[in-house]
């Protein structure tokens, strides 16, 4: 960097390189998160952390915060917290609730009228026993491509700042990387193990498979850390069956993703056991409907595709509020766990909020096929924990909405029987899902359950 102090023309190097800080503005508020599903008198981590307007970590402050539960057995251990001043510090403490039902539990700075609000909670019966619900981001991108941000810097953002319980960094590798592709590849494999920690935060090997102008982008996860990539511009995997061939026989699966906007996803090649989701929500906007790329065609077309959601963040900050998560509900917080859920839909996607859903057709779960040959009844079962008041709750069937159910609260649990005449679609079986609309906009779509 040179320097013209005095505008005569003449510039003079600085004899030091100067160090820009960034940092986080003023705090306006607690960004408070629990995982959604705790048990009766178990033992479980409230994280906080002050951010600024923007969701960033808020610098200078310095102050006591005060837990209060809405379960009123609720212990939380320690009940106050003095923050010091020190830019992205958060607290992780304990907590203990005993009654069965949704709660939250509200964090405040009684001096300076700071205050934040945790996620639904739901204690749960024995309807829950065998799952938890997890949210991630799985889309992303950083520096190595045409995104911002170290490696590090993105996964302790997923970790320490959005508190995300999975998180997936998804490069381009078609040629938009700044060092060279080895290693490109063998650094993302060595970040993806060293973050990975079962039971706290998961992180898949995964890169973006790009065919921008021909078939539509998609994601590519593998369970294994020690696996190679498949660049669309390369004549091995350059189509989607090519590509599919290629991961055939390993644990891996692909994701399409903003399937009607840039990159188009083209419905005519799917394959329903490798690639088993699509990203209905993400920075681009929803790609539930609207054109022969939304994910309603790709049902019409008879395909069996479940929905998540993710960010496609190029700024490094992947989880950010109102840029897409994935719900997914699993046995437990591993890759294994997780990996099993995508291939069985066993998921749902939010605009970013951590609403609760529980979507079931004759007691079968979000993704799965039920056979109704014997014209047994279908009994709509729902369960929904928002973090806002809900507008409305819809049962849409063969993509037309069938049940409009209105919000009387941020809580809603209804069952709707349909009554109506088997259907005869061009596309095959019929299918189910659910959309969730809050009153301030927030979101969220279930994987359908099929039925034949």
């Amino acid at each position: 960097i040179a320097i013209d102090r005095e505008n005569s023309g003449v510039y003079k190097r600085i004899a030091k390189f100067p160090v820009l800080e960034v940092v986080g503005n003023y705090i306006q508020r607690f960004y408070v998160k629990v995982r959604p599903i705790q048990r009766v008198k178990k033992s479980f981590y409230i994280k906080v952390i002050p951010i600024d307007k923007a969701g960033n970590p808020a610098s200078n402050y310095k102050g006591k915060i005060k837990f209060i539960c809405s379960d009123p057995k609720g212990i939380i251990s320690p009940s106050v917290h003095c923050f010091k001043e020190r830019q992205g510090d958060f607290v992780s403490v304990e907590g203990k609730l005993f009654t069965p039902g949704i709660h939250t539990i509200t964090v405040i700075d009684e001096e300076k009228g700071f205050i934040g609000r945790s996620n639904p909670i739901l204690i749960s019966n024995s309807s829950y026993e065998h799952y938890n619900l997890f949210f991630g981001d799985i889309h992303g991108h950083n520096v190595h491509c045409d995104g911002r941000g170290t490696i590090d810097e993105y996964y302790r953002w997923a970790r320490d700042v959005r508190f995300l319980d999975f998180c997936a960094l998804t490069n381009h590798i078609e040629g938009a990387k700044r060092f060279p592709v080895e290693n490109f590849w063998n650094t993302v494999k060595i970040k993806a193990a060293e973050y990975n920690d079962p039971g706290h935060f998961v992180t898949f090997l995964a890169f973006e498979w790009g065919s921008w102008e021909l078939f539509g982008d998609k994601c590519v996860y593998y369970l294994s850390e020690d696996e190679d990539y498949f660049p669309a511009n390369e004549e091995r995997s350059n189509t989607p069956e090519k590509l599919w061939n290629l991961l055939r026989g390993k644990s891996a699966l692909t994701i399409a993703h903003h399937t009607k906007y840039g990159g188009k996803t083209d419905w005519n090649f799917q394959d329903d056991e490798l690639q088993p989701l699509a990203e209905i929500y993400s920075v681009w906007g929803s790609s539930e409907t609207g054109s022969e790329h939304s994910i309603q065609k790709a049902w019409e077309k008879g395909h069996r595709l479940g929905v998540i959601a993710s960010s496609d963040t190029h700024t490094g900050t992947p989880g950010n509020e109102g840029e897409g998560l994935a719900a997914v509900w699993a046995h437990d917080l591993t890759r294994e766990s997780l990996f099993e859920a995508f291939r069985q839909r066993r998921c749902y996607g939010t605009t970013g909020a951590r609403i609760i859903m529980d979507f079931r057709l004759n007691n079968c779960m979000m993704g799965e096929s039920l056979n109704l040959k014997n014209n047994k009844s279908r009994k709509i079962s729902i369960f929904v924990a928002g973090t806002a008041p809900i507008e409305k709750i819809e049962v849409l069937k063969n993509n037309r909405v069938a049940y409009v159910h209105p919000g009387y609260g941020s809580v809603e649990n209804f069952d709707w029987i349909d009554n109506s005449v088997k259907e005869l679609l061009s596309w095959g079986g019929e299918f189910y899902y659910v959309r969730v609309v809050q009153v301030d906009g927030e979101m969220a779509w279930s994987s359908p359950i099929w039925i034949f």
